[in-house]
C-alpha cells in the first residue's frame, strides 16, 4: 500500500491555537480567536481567571535561581484569601489577611520572616501587586507605591522547592496543612477576580 499525502484544504485543520479556535480571514494565514481568559499569538497564556469557592490555580514549581517575580492584578471586595502559596518544608504564603497583603518567607532559616503590606486592598477596585524573591529577601509593592522588604536571615540562601505554586486557592489537603503549619492564617479562596498578568510563571492547570 503506498501512502498518500493529500493537500491541506485550510490552515487550520492542522492549527496549534491552544486555548481558542482557529479562524482564516479571507485567504490569509490563520488567526487564534482566544477564549476568555486567555491570550498570546497561539492562546496560550493565562490572562485572566475568576475565582469560586474552593478554587486554585496549579503552576510548576516557582524557579528563583537567580531570582523570581510574580506579578499579579487582583480586585475584591473581601478581607481574607489565598493570593499565593507554595511549600516543601521552606515556604512562600502570600495572602490577604484583615484587607492587607500578608507574605510569610521561610528559605530554610527560623525564624520565618513575614511583612504586611502598607495599602489595603478590599475596595472593588484593579490593584497591582509585585513580588520579587530574589535569595533571602522577598521585595512587595502595592500599586507601584514604597517598597516593602523582608530578610528570612540565616546560612540559606534560596528558596528551592519541587511542589507547585498555587495561585487563588488551595486543594483541600495543601490548605489543612499550610494552615496547621501557621504559614498561612486563612486558607479561603481568593473569590473574586485575580487577573495575571506576568509571564513568569510557567504551565498552568485550573480546577474552579
Amino acid at each position: 500500500m503506498v501512502a498518500m499525502l493529500y493537500p491541506r484544504t485550510s490552515p487550520c485543520q492542522q492549527h496549534d491555537c491552544k486555548h481558542g479556535v482557529c479562524f482564516q480571514p479571507g485567504g490569509a494565514d490563520y488567526v487564534c480567536k482566544c477564549s476568555p481568559g486567555f491570550s498570546g499569538r497561539r492562546c496560550e497564556l493565562l490572562s485572566s481567571v475568576s475565582f469560586r469557592e474552593d478554587s486554585f490555580l496549579e503552576f510548576e514549581p516557582l524557579q528563583t535561581r537567580p531570582r523570581a517575580n510574580i506579578t499579579l492584578k487582583l480586585a475584591t471586595r473581601r478581607e481574607f484569601g489565598v493570593i499565593a502559596y507554595t511549600a516543601e518544608g521552606q515556604h512562600l504564603a502570600v495572602e490577604l489577611f484583615k484587607g492587607r497583603v500578608r507574605v510569610s518567607y521561610d528559605a530554610g532559616n527560623y525564624p520565618v520572616s513575614t511583612m504586611f503590606s502598607f495599602e489595603t486592598l478590599p475596595d472593588g477596585e484593579y490593584h497591582s501587586l509585585v513580588l520579587v524573591v530574589d535569595k533571602k529577601n522577598v521585595t512587595m509593592t502595592v500599586d507601584g507605591g514604597p517598597a516593602r522588604s523582608v530578610v528570612n536571615e540565616g546560612p540559606r540562601e534560596y528558596l528551592e522547592l519541587r511542589s507547585p505554586l498555587y495561585v487563588g486557592g488551595l486543594p483541600t489537603d495543601v490548605a489543612s496543612d499550610a494552615l496547621r503549619k501557621w504559614h498561612l492564617r486563612n486558607a479561603s479562596s481568593f473569590l473574586d477576580l485575580a487577573l495575571i498578568t506576568s509571564t513568569v510563571l510557567p504551565g498552568s492547570q485550573v480546577q474552579l
